[in-house]
């Protein structure tokens, strides 16, 4: 079964406690997996600790659901802001001072920080354009693709990345990688 890191559940509760309401999180919360919920509730979640991918998926679904229009658009945007509360810091100083290419280049070193299953890599074939690709992960929830693009667009801003393009240019499946393909000045 596929695990997430512990801070990527964490980051996300921070964005949401910041942008929604106690009632807004209340529904959240009983949208989510019970397990989870225990967990949130009781201040279980520990940052280097692995936890069930399911988790992840039913907290973003959840959040679209209640913060969202239903369609998973709102785990993009959530992407965008976890990845502004998990970049902070001396990362922060290191992305603004690094070019886009380099950043993008360590998307694999990040991406087996944050999960115990996938192969990702990251290619850049010609200044200002990247592909990352993860493999090896067939089941990979829609709503972690969406919150992965809002992620790695904020992260190439970040980078002084302008004029981004991004997009999904290829959905996982039982024999197929997800793929991104973001263009960047």
């Amino acid at each position: 079964m596929a695990q997430v890191k512990g801070t990527s559940l964490l980051h996300r509760f921070q964005v949401l406690e910041k942008n929604a309401t106690p009632e807004q999180i209340s529904r959240i919360i009983e949208k989510v997996a019970p397990d989870l919920r225990t967990a949130y509730l009781q201040k279980k979640i520990l940052p280097i600790k692995w936890y069930p991918i399911g988790w992840l998926e039913t907290l973003m679904i959840a959040a679209d659901e209640v913060l969202g229009r239903g369609d998973l658009a709102y785990c993009v945007d959530l992407g965008r802001q976890v990845s502004a509360i998990a970049v902070k810091g001396i990362y922060k100083m290191f992305y603004k001072l690094s070019s886009v290419e380099l950043i993008f280049k360590n998307a694999p070193m990040v991406w087996k920080q944050l999960f115990d299953v996938g192969l990702c890599q990251a290619v850049i074939p010609h200044k200002g354009e990247g592909r990352m690709t993860v493999s090896q992960f067939p089941d990979m929830p829609k709503s972690l693709c969406l919150s992965l693009l809002g992620w790695c667009e904020a992260v190439i801003e970040m980078a002084g990345g302008k004029n981004i393009r991004i997009k999904i240019e290829q959905w996982p499946g039982p024999e197929t990688p997800l793929v991104l393909a973001a263009n960047w000045e």
